[in-house]
């Protein structure tokens, strides 16, 4: 039976909440929505609540999303500055009474390949720590996984490129069910044309990473070109049987986000943190 810490502590602000656990005993751990409390280690005794410090919020600054730890996946979904592809992502990622609980924080701090992170692996995220203004990319944090117990640094906000084109696309038993693979696929599109490609390959139970290989082949790539690229992935949604799994990879990155693609206006600064975000369609549809 997991151990439940028994004392939980609501600081005001974010200086005492880094003194509390960064005490050696007894270990703190941060409180986001808790929904990974059966995750704790055993020898956590106090959780910190981060509920007090205004971690919560989305907002764009200097041509880039900042998401606070603190806001919600019901948030993320609900939120029209955010990419739809990443709505989306967000939505698919736990059920709806989850998502008004569970956090952008506590889906980096897990790291759980899924949905979510791999959008955001292909959006190149950012994460912002505390103490010591650190910046730690997401792809470092996936490849690192260690598991050995590390001074702790508690994560505060997340941003990546607001101007990239994002798209996701994924593989399930059912509408509902989570997905057995997804991918997401990131560009800056130029001139009709896809640029600094990154994809991205996940599932439930199955790793994460980036596939370079797939986003080579896709880089300097046409909208028409890519269209006739996803045809042979036209039939993607009939495998669904886990003895599959391993054959859907490749189609999977092929299908190229589902073609749905979506950024952020390239409106100034002033006007992005005023204005929502607008999707953009490419002609990316399957046939």
């Amino acid at each position: 039976m997991t151990k439940v810490p028994t004392e939980v502590v609501r600081p005001s602000t974010l200086r005492e909440a880094l003194r509390v656990l960064a005490r050696p005993w007894p270990r703190a751990v941060p409180l986001g929505g808790g929904t990974h409390l059966g995750l704790y280690p055993a020898s956590a005794g106090v959780l910190v609540d981060l509920s007090q410090l205004g971690l919560e919020g989305i907002r764009v600054k200097g041509g880039r999303f900042v998401v606070g730890a603190m806001t919600t996946l019901a948030e993320l979904a609900a939120s029209p500055r955010l990419p739809q592809a990443l709505r989306t992502a967000a939505t698919r990622e736990v059920n709806r009474n989850l998502r008004q609980r569970a956090t952008l924080g506590g889906a980096l701090a897990v790291g759980e390949p899924g949905p979510l992170l791999a959008c955001l692996l292909a959006l190149d995220t950012q994460v912002a720590l505390e103490p010591g203004k650190v910046t730690d990319p997401l792809e470092k944090r996936v490849r690192r996984r260690a598991a050995a117990r590390k001074p702790i640094r508690l994560i505060v906000s997340a941003e990546w490129d607001a101007h990239l084109a994002l798209g996701y696309a994924e593989v399930s038993r059912a509408p509902m069910d989570r997905p057995i693979a997804c991918a997401a696929v990131t560009a800056n599109v130029k001139g009709g044309r896809a640029a600094d490609v990154r994809a991205v390959l996940s599932g439930a139970g199955q790793p994460i990473g980036l596939q370079p290989r797939v986003a080579a082949s896709l880089d300097g790539v046409v909208a028409h070109e890519l269209a006739a690229r996803v045809r042979a992935a036209s039939a993607v949604s009939g495998w669904t049987t886990s003895a599959r799994q391993p054959s859907i990879a490749r189609p999977l990155c092929r299908c190229l986000s589902g073609a749905r693609w979506s950024r952020c206006s390239r409106a100034s600064d002033s006007q992005e943190a005023s204005q929502s975000a607008r999707d953009v369609r490419l002609d990316l549809r399957l046939p």
